[in-house]
């Protein structure tokens, strides 16, 4: 594996959990006395872990600017919530409400005929938002649109054989009521085999 010294000084992050633990144990890094053995250039590493500590340096200077600035200006340096954020939901208050009841107590409540009616209708309304919310993620990856584009395709395809086939449904219930007037006994079995004979 090469080691890259550039590209972690290129992340800060990364840098001020890596170079401590670099510093820390640098008489022990390597594992040979040079760099035949461990396939290893000590000297290209020591130019990197000094651009590194260089890097750590400047980071440091550029945090401790920013808390200054932040303190001066009454700033935390830790973004905080806005106001309304930490305001509770509806959500919130139905839960703070349920949450006293016991397992019997909510059993109860559950079948209570006005709190049905009124959670399901709420449970199709969340349905449908889920599924307004969704459609367009599920369209916007690979599966999703292959499958859309598949099931676009079927419907295509079956919609006249479907619109056909229901016609002529229609057309066959509308000739037994014709029928079925001139002879009242006559049942819809024995008026499909008469038909399917013409």
């Amino acid at each position: 594996m090469s080691y890259n010294g550039a590209g972690l000084a290129n992340s800060p992050a990364l840098y001020l959990c890596i170079i401590p633990n670099i510093m820390a144990n640098e008489n022990n890094f390597y594992i040979g006395s040079d760099s035949l053995s461990t396939g290893v250039d000590i000297d290209s590493l020591a130019k990197d872990i000094e651009k590194l500590q260089a890097r750590k340096i400047e980071l440091s200077k550029k945090l401790a600017a920013t808390k200054e600035a932040n303190s001066e200006s009454g700033e935390s340096s830790t973004p905080r919530r806005k106001k309304e954020d930490t305001q509770p939901t509806l959500w919130d208050a139905i839960d703070a409400e349920l949450e006293p009841l016991s397992e019997s107590q909510y059993k109860l409540l559950t079948e209570d005929e006005t709190y049905k009616a009124n959670a399901a209708e709420l449970d199709s309304y969340m349905q449908e938002a889920i599924l307004y919310l969704t459609k367009p993620i599920v369209e916007s990856t690979v599966n999703g649109k292959k499958m859309l584009e598949a099931q676009l395709s079927l419907i295509k395809g079956k919609k006249q054989d479907v619109i056909n086939r229901s016609n002529k449904e229609l057309e066959m219930f509308e000739a037994f009521k014709r029928a079925s007037a001139n002879d009242p006994d006559l049942s819809y079995s024995q008026f499909l085999k008469t038909y399917n004979e013409q």
